[in-house]
């Protein structure tokens, strides 16, 4: 599955790591 957010810089690391908690899979940037 791909999502795509126009977010940048801290915005786009501090969703990444939100849903790599909430799903349990590794960050990918």
């Amino acid at each position: 599955m791909t999502l795509r957010y126009n977010l940048t810089g801290s915005d786009r690391k501090r969703l990444v790591t939100a849903i790599s908690e909430i799903t349990g899979a590794p960050a990918k940037y």
